[in-house]
């Protein structure tokens, strides 16, 4: 089978996914500015399609009450990056009164709150508990069909008390994993496949500050800056 007939058939199987689990018509993202101006509603397919649309997200960062990082691994049914390493949680709020709030940051949370319960069964993490560490702008192709192109809130969790018994959402998460900063690093150095976020968050210094953060809390004030990844 020639590389470009094997592309056809991989990037038809995700489309099927994404129709057969109502994507295309259920789940509406916000579509922004580079400023993060909201622009209007984009649906969550057509914005990780060539050619993508900048569109607001966020990526939780749980660190558990031992100061480790719940690294969480992509299942093999996403469609843009499956199968790699990432941290605990990443989505997007959607396009409604509740998550498109900006005031506070109360949309953002909301919207994490509710992934974190659908995605890892972790339903008790309430919205007070997550800390912006600021806002992020990269771009990730994975092929000529899917990408990513977001404006990413990064949100911590600290001291987070994890229930010996949850649920992982197997269309989402392969499975977790508990690390510290160095057990972290070893993993990258080792070979192990990382999103391409993940990795940039890594490069530019912003992982080992947060390790670095946790008993003191601070984290960027400043939501007038919007950092570039790449």
């Amino acid at each position: 089978m020639t590389k470009l007939l094997q592309n056809f058939y991989t990037n038809l199987i995700k489309q099927t996914r994404c129709v057969s689990r109502g994507l295309q018509n259920e789940d509406i993202c916000i579509k922004v500015s580079e400023s993060d101006e909201v622009l209007g509603s984009i649906g969550k397919v057509e914005c990780h399609k060539q050619p993508l649309s900048l569109h607001r997200a966020f990526s939780i960062f749980l660190f558990n009450n031992e100061k480790k990082l719940m690294l969480q691994k992509r299942s093999l049914n996403k469609v843009t990056f499956p199968g790699v390493w990432s941290n605990t949680c990443c989505s997007h709020p959607l396009y409604n009164d509740k998550e498109i709030t900006e005031k506070d940051n109360k949309g953002i949370k909301a919207a994490a709150s509710r992934r974190m319960g659908q995605e890892l069964g972790l339903w008790n993490i309430q919205e007070d508990k997550f800390e912006v560490a600021g806002r992020f702008l990269y771009r990730a192709v994975m092929d000529d069909v899917w990408g990513e192109f977001e404006l990413d809130y990064s949100l911590i969790l600290r001291n987070i008390d994890i229930p010996k018994k949850y649920t992982l959402n197997k269309d989402e998460v392969d499975e977790v994993k508990f690390v510290n900063f160095v057990e972290l690093q070893n993993m990258i150095r080792g070979g192990e496949e990382f999103s391409p976020w993940f990795i940039l968050f890594n490069k530019h210094g912003f992982l080992e500050k947060w390790f670095r953060s946790l008993d003191k809390g601070i984290y960027d004030n400043n939501y007038n800056t919007i950092y570039k990844l790449n």
